[in-house]
């Protein structure tokens, strides 16, 4: 709509990073996106109506190295439903011509259905590398519309996602992005094979119409109930035989496909009604085991797994794929009963894509994982771990390393009510922020397993931090590795199931140990986790000052940062090695003066070795912190001085004679 607000943005654009601005003049907005196009990976723009108090971020001009981009509460309503059709290939390339080919294909079937729904026509674009749908919308921004859209999208893949081809179910947010189109796509590099292409819109119809809200709901309705998801057990999983089932009772299948963790089966025809022909009817087999029917007819509503069977099986006595269990089993079922033995060759382990890393705290903590923060008790765990839950909730950088903005919940189990209110309020805890908090006591078991997994799914939740694991788990002795793995393997099914990263906060033993052996409960701990951060005070250094040390399955991680709590703030100094580094340069900084003195001189006063001064000396004179006179030879030694003071305090850059705003520079750094 002319004179809106709309973010441009630029992700990963070099040394740049995040390029941001808000614009309501669309001319300026085209002038500035041509300046980056086919330099970036691609150019975006916000889907739905920014808030226009936004736009004094940066009007009408690009920024380099943003921060604050366009959050969920900073939409104001919900104006398209994105339907994002892509080819499944290795993430960060561009997809081959025929994947495309596929991808576009599919996107028209996607239409096709959508106007025999009763949806309006659409935008229909090309993205670069797939297909993209545009649907008018008018929803509020609220918890109810982003359910209802993450419904919507959930309800198309599970019909029109497959092997090669997939809906993206995760464009569901009020802030998404999305293409500018007419710029480049540009994954990867540009080969024949996989080449760079410019989006473009392909179809604009005459007049936009705006879907009812009416017709979301029941497109949203499509999606199989989530009692009949978690009204079955891991026995369908090993124990049933689904694929035999299916072709035992002759059920013509059009394709399986993998589908949220577990698989897919489309059916043609439908087994309740012939005449329902066209892919509408499917079986899935969930993650956890779990199993269920849907026939996207109105005239099928009702007809469930169970229902299936009954039609199928009329004589069956057998009715444990019905019984209301948890997913997550103990470890003492009976032997032989079940199994989840499902080994895969070398060949198609390869020939599965490359998954990146998504990070919820980039190099430390990754997202679908476990991991344990550990500290002696008042060291300051609780402290850093509820510092990280409002980055992560405010999507802003922590220790200098970035966060994805994501829900929060916090298992308060030790503290007060009160003081986890406190210390949140303390902290910038916003009430727009995405945190949620249980406060007091909660037991491990089945039913919290159960309750948090509907939590974390419903709410969208990231990161779940146990705030401590001394008070959740059922478990007496700390010495008992059989009694901990059983705790703890629940909360590592439910990380990996969901794709949640969740953190338990860990007590140091009195006794120490080092490399982690100071965890009560050490080696079962250790030997579970995917991730593991031992906090400590460091020696030598100040109160304030904490080393953070990582162990786990990520090169990627530093193995070693030390912070301090500055002005309430946590600062990085450095690894050891950079303090180490550092501390060099300043003693030989601290000797240097405007007399210039030999390498021998500084030995003796500094007390370092002589590699050591000869290395800081390089760095310094690179830096044009000190000077060298002489030639190096006997008789006219190399000696190290000072830059006058009128040099150090100028740019290198700067002409003799031209002012330097000294205080500026220094506050741009800070």
């Amino acid at each position: 709509i002319p004179g809106d607000v709309v973010e441009l943005r630029i992700l990963n654009a070099g040394r740049e990073r995040t390029v941001s601005g808000y614009f309501n003049d669309i001319d300026k907005l085209v002038a500035e996106a041509t300046k980056y196009d086919d330099k970036v990976p691609a150019v975006y723009v916000t889907l739905n109506e920014v808030n226009p108090a936004l736009l004094a971020r940066s009007a009408n001009t690009l920024k380099p190295f943003v921060q604050n981009t366009t959050s969920d509460n900073e939409i104001q309503r919900r104006r398209w439903l994105l339907i994002d059709v892509d080819p499944k290939r290795p993430s960060g390339i561009s997809s081959s011509d025929s994947e495309k080919a596929l991808a576009m294909k599919k996107t028209k079937e996607v239409r096709s259905f959508m106007k025999e729904f009763g949806f309006p026509d659409p935008i229909f674009c090309d993205s670069g590398n797939g297909g993209h749908l545009l649907y008018s919308i008018d929803l509020p921004n609220d918890e109810e519309s982003k359910l209802l859209i993450k419904k919507c999208l959930a309800a198309l893949s599970l019909k029109f996602s497959y092997n090669d081809v997939v809906i993206d179910e995760s464009v569901f947010k009020a802030a998404q992005i999305t293409k500018l189109y007419g710029t480049m796509a540009r994954k990867g590099s540009n080969t024949k094979e996989r080449p760079h292409r410019r989006s473009n819109i392909l179809e604009l119809p005459t007049t936009i119409e705006i879907a009812p809200v009416s017709l979301l709901n029941k497109l949203a309705a499509l999606l199989p109930a989530a009692q009949e998801h978690n009204g079955a057990t891991n026995q369908n999983k090993g124990g049933f035989d689904l694929d035999h089932w299916i072709s035992e009772h002759g059920l013509s299948v059009d394709y399986h496909s993998p589908y949220q963790g577990g698989h897919k089966w489309v059916l043609n025809p439908c087994p309740f009604k012939p005449d329902h022909t066209n892919g509408s009817a499917v079986i899935i087999q969930y993650s956890n085991g779990a199993l269920c029917f849907v026939c996207h007819h109105d005239s099928c509503n009702g007809n469930g797994w169970r229902k299936l069977r009954d039609m199928l099986e009329p004589d069956r006595t057998d009715h444990r794929d019905e019984n209301t269990q948890d997913s997550i089993r103990s470890f003492k079922g009976e032997v032989g009963k079940e199994t989840n033995f499902h080994p895969i060759s070398a060949v198609e382990l390869l020939s599965q894509p490359d998954e990146p890393i998504n990070w919820i705290w980039a190099t430390m903590i990754p997202e679908g994982g476990l991991f344990l923060l550990s500290a002696f008790m008042k060291v300051g765990k609780s402290e850093l771990a509820y510092r990280l839950a409002v980055a992560v909730a405010q999507g802003t950088p922590f220790l200098g390393m970035a966060t994805r903005r994501t829900g929060v919940l916090i298992l308060a189990v030790e503290e007060h009510p009160r003081d986890v209110k406190r210390r949140l309020k303390r902290l910038g805890m916003d009430k727009e922020d995405r945190i949620f908090v249980h406060p007091g006591r909660l037991q491990n078991s089945r039913e919290t397993i159960s309750a948090l997994r509907d939590f974390i799914k419903e709410n969208d939740i990231g990161l779940v931090l146990i705030d401590t694991l001394s008070r959740f788990w059922n478990v007496k002795d700390e010495n008992d590795n059989a009694a901990i793995i059983r705790e703890v393997s629940p909360l590592l099914d439910l990380a990996h199931e969901i794709n949640t990263a969740v953190g338990i906060l860990v007590h140091d033993r009195k006794s120490g140990g080092d490399e982690g052996r100071s965890i009560r409960g050490a080696s079962a701990l250790f030997g579970l986790v995917d991730q593991a951060l031992l906090l400590d005070r460091t020696q030598g250094g100040t109160k304030t000052q904490r080393s953070l040390k990582t162990f786990g399955r990520y090169a990627e991680s530093p193995i070693e940062l030390l912070i301090d709590l500055v002005d309430d703030e946590y600062r990085v100094l450095g690894t050891p090695g950079e303090l180490s580094r550092e501390a060099v340069l300043s003693k030989v900084r601290d000797v240097l003066g405007q007399e210039p003195k030999v390498i021998n001189t500084l030995v003796k006063e500094t007390g370092l070795k002589e590699k050591k001064i000869r290395t800081a000396l390089e760095e310094l004179k690179e830096r044009k912190e000190a000077i060298r006179e002489g030639k190096g030879v006997k008789g006219n030694l190399y000696a190290y001085r000072l830059p006058p003071i009128s040099d150090s305090i100028r740019s290198q850059d700067t002409p003799i004679g031209e002012e330097t705003n000294i205080e500026e520079i220094d506050l741009v750094e800070r």
